[in-house]
């Protein structure tokens, strides 16, 4: 196990999930 996710990266991926959501047709793409 590493500890490469910061607290940076979680709130990067949190706004992109909420992008997603909020996205009208949103991209399954990771």
């Amino acid at each position: 196990m590493y500890d490469s996710l910061t607290d940076l990266e979680l709130i990067a991926r949190h706004r992109i999930a909420e992008r997603v959501r909020y996205s009208p047709r949103a991209p399954k793409r990771r």
